[in-house]
């Protein structure tokens, strides 16, 4: 899991999600619940190769609907 630390939405109306470990997630305006799952799905999808590669980002880019 991914535990979560703080929710922050800012001047821009964009939110981020700070996790217990220290990582940012940027997860931007669109937070309809359909785009916030696909974000969601897509970071879980992938995490555990990239932090067993590179270790655990500091800051994921989930804004974009190809990739982070």
């Amino acid at each position: 899991t991914l535990p979560v630390r703080k929710l922050t939405l800012s001047d821009r109306l964009s939110w981020t999600v700070t996790l217990a470990s220290g990582t940012v997630l940027e997860l931007g305006r669109d937070t309809t619940p359909l785009a916030v799952v696909e974000r969601v799905q897509r970071l879980t999808r992938y995490w555990g190769a990239t932090a067993s590669r590179l270790g655990a980002p500091a800051r994921v880019d989930l804004r974009y609907p190809d990739g982070f």
